[in-house]
Formats: C-alpha cells, structure tokens, sequence
C-alpha cells in the first residue's frame, strides 16, 4: 500500500474534516495551504483552516505540514513583495520538529516578470523563510510550471529544496478518490534530476473518508534498503557520516536507524513521512 496524504485549504473545506475517519482510511499526513500571497494586493491572505485544524490534525495522530501559495506579478493586480508574503507565513505558522518543513508552492504564472525575475523572486521567498525557520523549505510545483513559467532555469538555490511534485493526475478532477495506488509516476524535473518526496497525484478528489467535499491526494516516496537516486542523495546529505552516493545501502540504513533511536521515531531503518519530519529540519552536510 502506498503511503498516503491529503492537501487542502479552508474555502474548499467549511466544514471541519475529521481526521480520525481519514487516519483510519490510510491517510498519514495532511498539508494545508496556511497562507496565499494573492490576498488583497496589500496583504497576503491567511487561511482560517490552519488555526481550526492544526491541533486536530496532530490529535489523531497524523503529520502535518503547511504551504504558501507564492504569488507574482501580475498586470492589473497589486502583489505583496516576496518577503512579505514569506513574513506572513512566519507570523501565522508554527512548526515542531515533528511537522514537515515549510512548503511553498510554484505554480502562478506572470505576464510581467521574465523567468530571471520569477526565479529571483521565489528564491527571495525561500531566503525569508530559511532564515526564520533554520530548514530548507520544501517546493511543490511541477515540470510543466518550471519549463514553461520558468523556462527551465537551473535549480541553483533552489536545489535543496525537497519537492512535492504534481502531474500526472491520472484521473480528472472530482472524480472518485483512488486509495491502492496510482497508474503513473510522477514527471520529475530534470533540473533536480530524479527528485521528489510527495506526488499529487490526484486534484480535487471526492469521498475521502473525513471530508465532507474535495480534497488532493498525495503519496509520500518511501525509500528503503536497496533504492536508489536523487531523493535517497538528498537525504544522504542530511544523515551524518554517510557517503552521498545516491544508494541506501546497509551503512545508510544503519544511519537511519541511528538517527531515528536518537529522535524518538521507530527504527525500521526505511525513510518514511515521519523520518522526513524530522530530518528536514536538518542541514546538509558538505
């Protein structure tokens, strides 16, 4: 089975989700766009849904995680500058070890700044929130918004940045959600190679146990003893004393297993949502 969460935001969820019928349908974490850089033009808006769920989502016992909806500049709209909108997100979101990093989500498109631009004002964004916060943010978007909005430009700063990649969603929006796995891997973005930790892999889905509308579902990449690539590198990074050689073989194994004794995780040795949690928080090394 795969390891599965949710994504969603207030105006799409009025009502109160209860988390204890998603848990109990196989859903581990849930991630909530906490503030959205469009706002008024002046401010940036912050959801109400964060407030309400945070400690419900930890109560019953899954992990969670907040975005920013990164906004930019756009004709005949006022947009709030890139560390204001960070400075919100940081005024209403508390993190814990135990949470995800923060995340911030790529995805608008401008018809006045170049790429350059885009890619300048989005590393301002993860500059203020890497500053407050002491981790490297996680990114969402996907190939398709960074070829195309961001013709492509190398990752740079940016490469540290977990990814919670989007597309393929295999099934059209609002259709019934799919719990045993997806039909499609997610397009990964050839300037992080092979990166990702999260797909979302289906938007807007219906009948989520818990939620009374829509939500998004994602799953988590699970690394174990054998697998290989980018996101076993990137987590490489973070583990002291690990050669950074993109395989998990039985001397990364053994430092996972040792990093999650010393954070109160269970020491199954695999690299799950929980150990990423944690790890996150973590500088790389070298």
């Amino acid at each position: 089975m795969p390891i599965l969460g949710v994504d969603y935001y207030g105006p799409e969820t009025p009502t109160p989700p209860d988390f204890n019928k998603a848990k109990a349908a196989g859903i581990r974490f849930a991630i909530v766009k906490a503030v959205d850089g469009r706002g008024n033009g002046i401010k940036p808006w912050c959801d109400p849904a964060w407030n309400r769920d945070k400690d419900r989502i930890t109560a019953a016992g899954l992990i969670r995680g907040a975005y920013l909806f990164v906004t930019y500049p756009r004709q005949g709209f006022k947009t709030p500058e890139p560390e204001v909108q960070a400075k919100a997100f940081i005024d209403y979101v508390s993190l814990t070890n135990k949470d995800f990093v923060p995340q911030f989500d790529v995805e608008e498109a401008s018809d006045i700044l170049s790429a350059n631009e885009m890619y300048d004002w989005t590393v301002r964004v993860v500059t203020a929130l890497a500053l407050h916060y002491k981790a490297t943010p996680g990114m969402y978007t996907s190939n398709r918004v960074w070829q195309e909005n961001l013709n492509g430009h190398a990752a740079g700063y940016l490469l540290p940045c977990p990814l919670w990649l989007a597309k393929p969603w295999p099934w059209p929006v609002r259709s019934p959600a799919h719990f045993t796995g997806m039909p499609s891997s997610p397009t990964t973005i050839p300037q992080w190679g092979g990166q990702n930790l999260f797909y979302q892999y289906q938007g807007d889905a219906l009948g989520v146990p818990g939620f009374p509308s829509t939500c998004d579902l994602n799953t988590f990449n699970l690394l174990v003893k054998g697998s290989k690539g980018d996101t076993v590198a990137w987590m490489q990074r973070r583990l002291p004393n690990v050669v950074v050689d993109g395989d998990f073989g039985p001397k990364t194994e053994a430092a996972v297993k040792s990093f999650q004794s010393a954070n109160g995780l269970v020491a199954d040795g695999q690299f799950g949502p929980a150990t990423f949690a944690c790890l996150g928080w973590s500088s790389a090394q070298g």
